[in-house]
């Protein structure tokens, strides 16, 4: 299973309906293609983990690093794994709490933090 997760910015004119659509636009592809995920939203950052079909995630990231919804377009951590985190889900959605990311701790955005991130979002109800 390759698990891809990257981050982003998505400027302040792109607007909540926007962000609603684009979920529920990659709900139904990610459903499609057998890829599930996450994806973190906070004060116009965005984290995404997509899991699934190597070849599969990467055709996907490509078309989403292009968006122009998607400015600082980074991936941060990639990785072939035994199981999916978000087995359950085409695209969960979070938009964490000040306290949640307190219990994650500083530079949750950071590479290092990515595996930590997803982990503790994967076992925790939100």
């Amino acid at each position: 299973m390759f698990t891809l997760v990257y981050t982003s910015r998505m400027p302040a004119s792109t607007a909540n309906t926007t962000l609603t659509d684009l979920l529920v636009a990659a709900r139904a592809k990610n459903a499609s293609l057998g890829v599930t995920g996450l994806l973190l939203h906070k004060s116009g950052k965005v984290m995404q983990a997509l899991e699934g079909d190597e070849a599969t995630v990467r055709a996907l990231v490509a078309v989403i690093s292009l968006d122009p919804r998607h400015k600082d377009f980074w991936v941060i951590t990639e990785e072939n794994r035994d199981t999916r985190f978000f087995a359950d889900w085409s695209m969960r959605f979070i938009e964490p709490t000040d306290a949640q990311l307190d219990v994650i701790g500083p530079n949750y955005w950071a590479e290092s933090r990515a595996d930590e991130l997803l982990t503790w979002f994967s076992n925790n109800q939100v």
